[in-house]
């Protein structure tokens, strides 16, 4: 199926000045005829979405047998129902059960419910999530998760001083301005147009259809403590290790992921192995696995030295005390020192390197 083919239903706007969205847009089939209000269309828009559409018109490799495994992975919470396109559906298609987005998306930090910055990004720029490149909004999370560790309100005017919003023959991105740059960002999600889903709430604060418009990229209007806050923030991005690869520990802390620190494997997060109490990685057997007793699971001794009894280990203790005294003695003396008083109790003398070990018991 083609986009000039398909009976979907997409929109051609041109920009209000005031920048919100709008409910009252013509609606405009295959045919080019208009189904609402009479309103100037741009031509060179309408060849521009009909480029997008058939550059997306693909079957999704998302099964249903992998939503659970996306569900739990990028912790979506229950009330957002996951669901996977039929045959014939395309992210563009108006008959569909929610809000169509990449898994790639998710994969870059993406989460539900929506941070209300982005949900105000997604209003004003007038166009559907499913039109933004993953890596987008690989910068959207990044910039919300290093506004709060610097405790920066983060605003659109903010981040859109930041960054900017392109169109390309595919859809939409965001780049940095000429004066900022960001250190380590991928440049670009291989295969994320097959890799598509629908996700559905009971509201969406944005819209969902398509749409093709050009693109107003004069930086905002700043105030001189926003300013200030633009030149941290230049400065704190430009050198961010978190933009290469998200963690979701990382969104946790954050406040960009719903999942509870208590309910997550922090250890496991970190990429650290966790250790019991007596420092035993998880991979070998506790004394509950293999149902011993917590008596054999007691440190081990030295293979050189059995286990004793605490009155035997008393005895080997001030031996093994004795011992040491004698070898620092014959340490810190003159060689004939030490042979003369070896000899005076009728012992060869022995170097401490071969001292042999004194018995357990008598």
């Amino acid at each position: 199926m083609t986009s000039s083919d398909s009976s979907s239903s997409v929109r051609v706007i041109s920009p209000p000045e005031s920048g919100e969205i709008s409910r009252c847009d013509p609606v405009v089939g295959s045919s080019g005829a208009s189904s609402g209000p009479p309103s100037p269309i741009d031509a060179r828009d309408l060849r521009d979405l009909e480029v997008m559409m058939s550059d997306h018109d693909l079957d999704t490799a998302v099964t249903e047998g992998s939503l659970v495994v996306i569900r739990e992975r990028y912790s979506i919470p229950v009330e957002y129902g996951l669901h996977v396109l039929q045959p014939g559906q395309r992210p563009y298609s108006l008959d569909v059960p929610g809000m169509c987005i990449s898994v790639d998306a998710l994969e870059v930090g993406l989460r539900f419910p929506l941070y209300p910055l982005i949900e105000e990004c997604l209003r004003w720029w007038r166009i559907s999530p499913s039109q933004v490149a993953p890596n987008s909004w690989r910068y959207l999370v990044v910039f919300l998760g290093k506004c709060r560790g610097a405790r920066i309100i983060p605003t659109r005017d903010l981040f859109m001083a930041c960054f900017r919003l392109c169109k390309s023959r595919g859809g939409y991105y965001l780049s940095t301005r000429v004066d900022f740059r960001v250190s380590e960002a991928p440049s670009s999600n291989k295969g994320w147009k097959s890799r598509y889903l629908y996700v559905s709430s009971p509201v969406w604060g944005f819209r969902l259809d398509w749409s093709a418009h050009p693109i107003g990229n004069a930086p905002p209007y700043l105030s001189e403590e926003d300013t200030v806050l633009v030149g941290r923030l230049k400065g704190i991005l430009s050198s961010s290790r978190a933009i290469k690869e998200i963690a979701e520990l990382w969104l946790v802390e954050a406040g960009l992921s719903p999942a509870s620190r208590d309910q997550m494997d922090l250890g496991e997060l970190r990429e650290i192995p966790r250790v019991t109490g007596s420092k035993v990685p998880p991979t070998r057997p506790t004394a509950h696995e293999v149902g011993a007793s917590p008596v054999r699971e007691a440190p081990r001794a030295s293979s050189k030295r059995p286990v004793v009894s605490p009155p035997e280990q008393a005895k080997d203790t001030v031996r093994r005390h004795k011992k040491v005294k004698v070898l620092t003695r014959r340490h810190t003396s003159r060689l004939g020192e030490g042979e003369s008083r070896s000899r005076s109790k009728g012992k060869e003398p022995t170097t401490p390197s071969e001292e042999p070990e004194a018995p357990v018991g008598s």
